[in-house]
């Protein structure tokens, strides 16, 4: 399974399993997830990690 094959596989099966996401009141998926989680890493002060 190629990388790209297995990332859509996952992001599938997290937005099945977390149907009724919500982040910031508003429903959310994989992609959403992924960008609140990296921008909340940020704030933390990792982006000095990079």
């Amino acid at each position: 399974m190629e990388k790209k094959e297995l990332l859509k596989d996952l992001e599938q099966h997290f937005n099945e399993t977390n149907s009724t996401l919500t982040i910031n009141g508003k429903k959310a998926d994989f992609d959403a997830y992924i960008k609140s989680h990296q921008k909340q890493n940020i704030n933390y002060g990792l982006k000095k990690y990079k």
